[in-house]
């Protein structure tokens, strides 16, 4: 007795389109999720550069500021010169400025010059040497001065 032949099971054959693109999709995923890791790591070395440079930057102005306060001259790293720190200075050159913007009718710019004076003869008053002072008292007077012209001035333009 032979059985008869087995028939075949006939399935209905689907074409390859749905694994291509299932294949394709993954692939897609796969390269945004390299591509985005790729960008994150770059991101992260650049803000670790900077972070750097901003930290030595800040240790330079700390060093630079510590220095200022005893009146010491600090050699420049990065320009190579010395830097004094002299506020009496400071606010000469800017009392000049603002001078300066008053003989020519700058009165926004006479005002803010007056303001970083008047910051710089605050911090020079600290200072406890009689030269310091009594340079201090003429810019004192100075600024006085021309703070009233300066809103003699204001006064005309808004009249």
């Amino acid at each position: 007795m032979d059985a008869p032949p087995k028939k075949r099971k006939t399935t209905r054959k689907r074409g390859n389109g749905g694994e291509v693109i299932r294949k394709f999709i993954s692939f897609l995923i796969f390269a945004c999720l390299v591509a985005f890791c790729g960008y994150s790591w770059l991101q992260i070395h650049q803000l670790q550069q900077e972070n750097a440079v901003l930290m030595e930057a800040n240790r330079h102005l700390t060093r630079e500021l510590e220095h200022g306060r005893r009146g010491r001259e600090l050699k420049g790293e990065r320009l190579g010169t010395a830097v004094i720190f002299d506020p009496v200075k400071d606010a000469q050159t800017h009392l000049s400025k603002a001078e300066d913007s008053v003989s020519k009718g700058n009165v926004g710019d006479a005002m803010a010059e007056c303001k970083l004076v008047a910051a710089d003869i605050q911090t020079a008053s600290v200072s406890t040497s009689t030269s310091v002072r009594t340079s201090v008292a003429g810019l004192q007077s100075k600024l006085n001065v021309l703070q009233k012209q300066t809103a003699q001035l204001w006064h005309k333009l808004c009249v």
